[in-house]
């Protein structure tokens, strides 16, 4: 986001024209913008200048393009190249003064973005991957802008905590333009390719490249998105379950569907996320009741074994014989 508060600094520091400075680094030096059909004043122009003396400079051009004209057309037999060249020598100087005298391109047309610019290479893919709808939702679109964001700042060393905290501190502050944040979001990207030393301008057309060849798969995941949410996949879980965070995201996306079906996709969310948890419960008293059936059967084999020794019904440790009612109990003091 860019602080406001600093335009009229930014504003001074500027080129007294925006527009010139634009011109200047779209035309080269020695090249003009012109209209491609003349106009009256250019006529007049090459008229007016049509007969002057020509300079050396000007036969010396007329002299080179004389073979030219000679190849692609039928000049009267016995012309010459300094014939012809006598007669195109005044042509330089008409050009200089229909240029002189060509009006000067509208503010429009100079800050016109070029029709081969990366934004307008992008659109073919959008449309050819996600179709028009898709293309056109500025949800989807803001969703997928953040995530590319987060995995760039992740890659260039940032951290979860570092980015919570610049969540924090841009939602604190007033919304801002749209068309000023794109230029600051185009101004700072490309300052971080510069301390990272990337070309921001080669790594898009890589990667528009590379995607190109990736439609079918980009197809597939997006169809596979969970929907009314800002991920683009459904978190690694448990199947049918769902934590807080989905249950929030279910009522964030309930509040922007509408009140009756965002409300019925809650309680939808709530009820399949309870059935789970009453699942696991269920298959939790299921193995405590096996548990409690072993230890039972336990519990019986060690009073039957008691009777056993009570009634002397074992082996005589001593001799090896059968037991006597009245041998002493195993361990007892004599």
């Amino acid at each position: 986001m860019i602080n406001n508060d600093r335009n009229d600094a930014l504003e001074q520091a500027a080129p007294s024209s925006v527009a010139a400075a634009l011109q200047h680094l779209a035309v080269p030096d020695g090249w003009k913008l012109v209209p491609v059909e003349p106009t009256p004043e250019i006529i007049a122009g090459a008229a007016i200048a049509s007969w002057p003396t020509a300079t050396l400079a000007d036969i010396d051009l007329a002299r080179q393009a004389a073979p030219l004209v000679l190849m692609r057309m039928n000049m009267a037999p016995g012309t010459t190249v300094n014939a012809l060249a006598g007669m195109l020598a005044t042509m330089a100087p008409a050009y200089r003064a229909m240029l002189a005298a060509a009006p000067a391109a509208p503010a429009q047309e100079q800050l016109a973005a070029p029709t081969d610019s990366f934004q307008s290479r992008v659109q073919p893919w959008m449309m050819a991957c996600f179709g028009a709808e898709i293309s056109a939702d500025g949800a989807e679109r803001n969703h997928r802008f953040l995530e590319e964001s987060l995995e760039l700042v992740q890659a260039s060393g940032c951290t979860a905590k570092e980015a919570h905290q610049l969540v924090d501190y841009v939602y604190g502050r007033p919304v801002g333009e749209r068309a000023q944040e794109v230029g600051g979001v185009m101004v700072t990207l490309a300052a971080l390719c510069l301390a990272q030393g990337l070309d921001m301008h080669a790594a898009g057309d890589t990667e528009l490249a590379r995607i190109w060849t990736k439609v079918e798969a980009i197809r597939a995941k997006q169809a596979a998105k969970p929907k009314h949410s800002p991920l683009p996949a459904r978190r690694p879980a448990a199947a049918g379950s769902m934590g807080l965070d989905d249950l929030m995201t279910a009522c964030e996306s309930a509040y922007r569907i509408g009140p009756y079906h965002g409300f019925v996709g809650s309680l939808n969310a709530i009820r399949n996320s309870a059935m789970h948890k009453i699942g696991m419960a269920e298959a939790e008293a299921d193995e405590c009741e096996r548990l409690s059936v072993k230890m039972k059967e336990r519990a019986e084999k060690a009073e039957a074994r008691v009777k056993e020794l009570e009634g002397g019904e074992l082996d005589c440790p001593a001799c090896g014989g059968s037991g006597h009612a009245d041998d002493d109990a195993v361990g007892s003091a004599p």
